[in-house]
């Protein structure tokens, strides 16, 4: 049976920062706690000129492999979310999993036996497929994900990364 573990989180944000306060002044008609109240925010962190989502994706990893939780060549799958993305396409994961993750994010190469198919659950898969049920997927996000990240924030131990 395979298994699936989040063993590390890391996260790293841009330097400059855009307080409430500054943002109520630029907008005028709300001031800074409309402004919490509203988002539930209190500073927004701003990109530099030319520092895109996949830069600040690599200087989190590199936190978390300073921090001694994993190695890179111990990472099997990359999972990058960004509403920023570097372009459009190809998906920036392709480019950062190169610069994070060691042999471009395949731990485990295609090989032969690898593509062997199975029948799984009325589903023709091999190791090499990945199938993603778009709204199953959505709805599995919206149900169990916050409660699976907070268990797992509880759980872990405390320890700041450099």
């Amino acid at each position: 049976m395979r298994r699936a573990a989040i063993r590390g989180i890391a996260s790293h944000l841009p330097a400059a920062a855009l307080t409430n306060e500054v943002l109520a002044s630029e907008l005028g008609d709300w001031d800074a706690q409309k402004i919490y109240e509203k988002t539930g925010i209190t500073s927004w962190h701003i990109a530099a000129d030319g520092e895109c989502a996949s830069d600040l994706a690599v200087a989190a990893a590199e936190k978390l492999f300073a921090s001694g939780v994993c190695r890179p060549e111990e990472i099997d799958f990359l999972l990058f979310c960004t509403q920023s993305p570097d372009y459009f396409l190809p998906t920036t994961a392709c480019g950062a999993q190169d610069l994070i993750v060691a042999k471009g994010g395949a731990r485990r190469p295609r090989t032969a036996d690898s593509a062997v198919e199975i029948e799984e659950k009325g589903s023709w898969r091999s190791q090499d497929d990945l199938f993603m049920n778009g709204p199953e997927i959505f709805n599995f996000r919206l149900k169990a994900v916050p409660a699976a990240v907070q268990a797992a924030l509880k759980a872990a131990p405390r320890r700041e990364l450099a």
